[in-house]
């Protein structure tokens, strides 16, 4: 986004709640397209930012990809799971990352107060490109809320997620994950329903 100095007394005009945010402009800039600038906190900012950088660069490699001008894929791998709220994730990790990215999702949805596992969809070779192209493919099944970008698991995001599945190369992600899930929850899941189920700060549940 192209910057210039925000007039004396212009706030973020972000709207939040029903309310303009209020904070000081980040760096006493504008932000935007040359005829359209606006005041932006840097927390807007940012998400503004990240926000357009990713539907242009998915839209831009959903493209290339389409008209097969990619001869490649960025290094990593893509991956498609159920969440143990019902909807969907597309994300990407490096390959010797992969199993761990897993594990940290199980984590934040864990704290979160699911007790469930992933369910894995699909392993794709490829990471950024993939990823970009499959958001791109999907948004209008993307939603977001306190737990971050998933998409609404539709029957043609789980049939093409089921129809890719996993690969014999990525097959070592799913029992690894598998075994750590069950290291990890065992003590819950295995617990006497009559006793009283631990919460996710408790030593019980051993993440």
């Amino acid at each position: 986004m192209k910057k210039n100095k925000a007039p004396e007394g212009m706030t973020c005009v972000i709207v939040v709640d029903g309310k303009f945010c209020g904070e000081e402009p980040n760096r006493g800039q504008l932000y935007g397209a040359p005829n359209a600038k606006v005041p932006l906190c840097g927390r807007h900012a940012a998400e503004t930012y990240a926000w357009s950088t990713s539907q242009y660069r998915d839209k831009l490699i959903a493209q290339l990809v389409e008209i097969g001008a990619l001869s490649f894929h960025s290094p990593g791998v893509t991956y498609i799971v159920k969440l143990p709220n019902g909807r969907v994730k597309i994300g990407m990790a490096g390959e010797e990352r992969i199993a761990k990215r897993l594990e940290d999702v199980s984590r934040e949805y864990a704290k979160a107060g699911y007790k469930e596992p992933l369910t894995v969809l699909a392993l794709i070779k490829g990471g950024g490109t993939v990823e970009a192209s499959l958001h791109h493919k999907y948004q209008e099944l993307r939603v977001t809320d306190e737990l971050g970008e998933q998409f609404r698991a539709e029957p043609e995001l789980l049939d093409f997620a089921t129809e890719t599945g996993v690969s014999e190369e990525f097959a070592w992600v799913v029992v690894s994950y598998e075994q750590w899930w069950n290291k990890c929850s065992k003590k819950y899941t295995g617990q006497d329903p009559t006793e009283k189920a631990p919460t996710i700060d408790d030593d019980e549940w051993d993440f």
